[in-house]
């Protein structure tokens, strides 16, 4: 026993004293593993998984909206199902303890495919002069987003048009990509087209010409 500041033998009459030890975790915030930033799904339910400190309690959302929740283990992991709507899916894990926020996680954006690509619009859409030294701007409007977007200058005989092949192109907005081409010095454009390729996140692809060419 502890008396006055120092320890002694206890009496026999006290008799057992039982000794409690409280086991407190450092709270951090929750990191979702799974899935992955941009990863892709056909199927619509999905299990989010990740860690968070042990005894906190988990609340998953997708787009804001509760998906469910969950008490972390001792192991420090978790794992919810959700389920996702057609697009971007915004996940977030929210941490609390004893009703009080301890943290949140990153954001990960799960995309659902629910069906084909498809290659709404393309520019130049209507013929175009051009001079070598000019840059051509290329833009295209798709229902695919995060892809793999590149365009294809056309020559007539296809050994010229091989040079001009897999010019990457940039999402600037949801679904709208764009590049440029710089018309090259001592060639002579005679109806040379534009041809897109459209590849999305689960590796579906589709092409596409421009309805405009190059002169």
């Amino acid at each position: 026993q502890y008396l006055d500041g120092e320890f002694y033998p206890a009496f026999v009459e006290d008799g057992n004293y039982m000794i409690r030890a409280r086991v407190s975790y450092e709270v951090g915030d929750p990191v979702i593993d799974s899935p992955k930033q941009h990863e892709a799904f056909d199927e619509k339910n999905i299990t989010v998984e990740g860690t968070a400190s042990p005894t906190t309690k988990i609340q998953l959302l997708n787009n804001d909206v509760e998906m469910g929740s969950t008490i972390v283990g001792e192991d420090g992991t978790f794992s919810i199902p959700a389920t996702l709507t057609t697009g971007e899916n915004k996940l977030v894990a929210v941490s609390t303890l004893d009703g009080k926020l301890t943290g949140k996680s990153s954001l990960i954006t799960a995309i659902h495919i629910t069906e084909e690509p498809k290659i709404e619009q393309i520019t130049p859409s209507e013929n175009q002069y051009v001079l070598p030294g000019e840059k051509v701007k290329v833009s295209v409007k798709t229902n695919v987003l995060h892809g793999d977007v590149n365009f294809e200058v056309k020559f007539p005989t296809q050994q010229t048009g091989q040079l001009f092949s897999g010019n990457k192109m940039v999402e600037v907005e949801p679904g709208i990509y764009e590049g440029s081409w710089t018309v090259p010095g001592n060639i002579d454009l005679q109806n040379v087209s534009v041809g897109i390729t459209v590849t999305d996140l689960l590796g579906n692809q589709t092409t596409k010409e421009a309805e405009g060419k190059l002169m």
